[in-house]
């Protein structure tokens, strides 16, 4: 059985920051935890507005629990947010996510878009502000690659 209970951003950077690529939660985001039986954080999601900007598991979920997991938070964030219509999100094909969990909970993919990734070591960075946030963590080289962001979209039941 899982419960999910609203936490704080700070409760969920920590989590983000163990099991999320980004690591990190933008400013009023509104964050669940996902919690099994034994009490134990499992995963979490962060909204940003009729987004579902960060979305992570813990390592060694059984197959199926991210499709699982995101249909109850969606639930969730539909029924305490009764004026959103429609949740977007994206999955980073660089990154190596192909929408497989959004097409199991039910999301259908309504575009894509070419994106910018700078890769510098071990560390890559996406998305608008990709060289400011490099830049400011004292990154002066890299790669840059073309990469795609797939759009999926969960309208309300």
């Amino acid at each position: 059985m899982v419960s999910v209970i609203r936490i704080s951003r700070k409760e969920a950077k920590g989590f983000l920051a163990m099991f999320h690529y980004l690591g990190s939660v933008k400013g009023g985001s509104i964050c669940y935890g996902m919690f099994e039986t034994d009490s134990s954080l499992k995963g979490v999601a962060c909204f940003y507005g009729g987004e579902l900007s960060r979305f992570a598991l813990a390592d060694g979920a059984p197959k199926n629990t991210a499709s699982r997991y995101l249909t109850v938070i969606t639930r969730e964030f539909f029924i305490q947010n009764l004026g959103c219509s429609v949740l977007r999100s994206f999955a980073d094909v660089f990154q190596g996510h192909k929408g497989t969990i959004y097409k199991a909970a039910g999301w259908k993919q309504v575009s894509s878009r070419r994106s910018i990734v700078l890769k510098s070591g071990e560390k890559s960075y996406s998305g608008k502000y990709c060289l400011e946030r490099a830049f400011a963590e004292g990154v002066r080289s890299g790669e840059l690659v073309s990469s795609e962001k797939l759009c999926f979209e969960l309208k309300r039941n």
